[in-house]
């Protein structure tokens, strides 16, 4: 676009160096600012996954206030170097056409260099944030380049900052991840996996044997950000747990007595042992989850209700020593129970724990008087 202009000196003419000069400060304003948004969505889709909806709202508005500020300031400094054009000259005097955009060196430079350092402030607080955020996080553009990561995820992975500069390809990363023992177990199916451009968790086994929880989100103007936290001590102790959860149930299953644990809440039994099974006539699966009226007829659901009862008013184990019953699908029984109280280490009660002893068949041993020998 060219506007007239008028000269006082009708030889001055446009200068190509100028016109250069100047439209080489306009595409780094340009990349900058683009570079900018750019950083911007990558916090605020990190934020998404490490904060709270509120939370990452304030964030997102406080840059983002920050920002437009910052740019705003320089743009509004930037019209105001621009020259003014210059009065007509007398009747006569040729007019000389010259582009808009051209802008006195000096003052293009001065401009150029005031949205650079607003942007480099910007950028320095967006980093400052990403690198006290919860979670590892790294952001790759749509090209599979690194665009940032913080310092959680270098100490994650064992990489120093060099090792992560900005534009270094996602394959690269991986073999300098492999150089320090830290790569995914399969890097092809890794590569694939972030690729893919959609929004889903996988958790990796890295070569060192620790377990990395990723979650990926892909950005509208392309690329992604991932949170990557490691899970590897959570897995251990659930596996732990699920270690013993087997083994208390293989004790469980072998002892003779019934085992039926209830919760103290809601009084749904949590657990069944296989003597339990055979004494009520049902499989596990029909037992827990259910409460002791949608099991037993009216008249054994009640007797049960009056001892769960007792134990939650006085929190002291009850014992039945001798009592007839109707099971849901084995008959009439007649059984021995206690019932305790499990509390955790508040003291608060969480479970009953009721042992019941099948006496049905039982059979008392006739007392017959001894003989004398003739």
């Amino acid at each position: 676009m060219t506007s007239t202009y008028t000269t006082n000196h009708p030889e001055q003419q446009a200068d190509p160096a100028r016109t250069q000069a100047v439209g080489g400060a306009v595409v780094p304003v340009a990349a900058g600012l683009a570079g900018l948004i750019t950083a911007m969505s990558a916090v605020a889709v990190t934020a998404l996954l490490s904060h709270g909806a509120t939370t990452t709202a304030w964030i997102v508005v406080a840059f983002g206030a920050v920002a437009l500020a910052s740019i705003a300031a320089a743009v509004v400094q930037a019209r105001r170097s621009l020259p003014a054009p210059i009065a007509r000259p007398a009747a006569g005097v040729p007019e000389t056409t010259v582009p808009d955009a051209v802008l006195d060196a000096a003052t293009a430079a001065a401009a150029r260099e005031r949205m650079q350092d607003a942007i480099r402030a910007e950028r320095q607080m967006l980093a400052t944030v990403v690198n006290n955020l919860q979670h590892a996080v790294v952001g790759i553009d749509a090209s599979m380049r690194l665009v940032l990561c913080n310092d959680r995820y270098l100490d994650l992975y064992g990489l120093p900052r060099e090792a992560a500069e900005p534009g270094l390809p996602l394959e690269a990363l991986l073999r300098r991840k492999a150089r320090a023992g830290t790569a995914p177990g399969d890097a092809e199916a890794f590569i694939r996996w972030v690729a893919a451009r959609k929004t889903a968790t996988a958790e990796v086994e890295l070569a060192d044997g620790r377990v990395i929880r990723i979650t990926n989100r892909p950005l509208a103007v392309g690329g992604w950000v991932s949170t990557h936290e490691d899970v590897t001590e959570q897995r251990r102790a659930e596996t732990a747990l699920l270690l013993r959860a087997e083994l208390l149930a293989g004790v469980l299953d072998g002892l003779p007595d019934a085992i039926l644990v209830k919760d103290a809440r809601d009084l749904r039994y949590v657990l069944a042992n296989r003597a339990a099974e055979a004494l009520l006539g049902l499989p596990r699966s029909a037992i827990v989850g259910k409460t002791a009226r949608q099991i037993f007829p009216d008249a054994t659901a009640a007797l049960i209700a009056a001892d769960d009862r007792d134990v939650i008013t006085t929190r002291e184990p009850t014992l039945v020593t001798e009592r007839a019953i109707e099971t849901p699908a084995a008959g009439p029984r007649i059984v021995s129970a206690r019932c305790v109280p499990v509390r955790d280490r508040t003291g608060e009660l969480q479970f009953l724990l009721t042992a019941i002893e099948d006496r049905s068949g039982r059979v008392r041993p006739l007392t017959r008087p001894l003989r004398l020998a003739s």
